[in-house]
């Protein structure tokens, strides 16, 4: 199984990103999307209810691993700059992220909102 793959499986079981900064707290939020991109390698991802187009980001990395043969891992060095896991396993609370998660899954299955978010998702760093 691919990166990509792992992401995609993640995501549809309802997934979480922990992102670490050097010199903010570390952020965790429920992903609606995440992506692999080249030239530089990056992630691309959106949490769940994007306001607007800033809420989707590129996370640069030197190297993504398979985590405990489930998570993703994004190095920068020796250090983890994104974390994909299930939000069972994240610091989010559960029931909330599963009500949300669900909020989030239903207005996505309206008719022509799927194409749409994909569009949101592809054009929002290109502007």
């Amino acid at each position: 199984m691919t990166l990509q793959e792992r992401l995609d499986k993640l995501v549809q079981a309802g997934a979480a990103i922990a992102v670490n900064f050097p010199d903010d707290p570390t952020i965790e939020l429920t992903l609606a999307k995440a992506q692999l991109l080249k030239g530089p390698k990056r992630v691309r991802w959106c949490a769940i209810h994007p306001v607007d187009q800033h809420h989707v980001h590129d996370t640069e990395y030197d190297t993504a691993k398979v985590h405990h043969g489930r998570d993703v891992a994004f190095m920068e060095g020796d250090r983890i700059k994104a974390y994909v896991c299930p939000v069972e396993e994240s610091g989010l609370v559960f029931d909330d992220v599963r009500e949300a998660l669900a909020e989030w899954r239903a207005l996505l299955a309206v008719e022509g909102n799927p194409r749409e978010f994909q569009h949101f998702f592809d054009e929002a760093l290109e502007a």
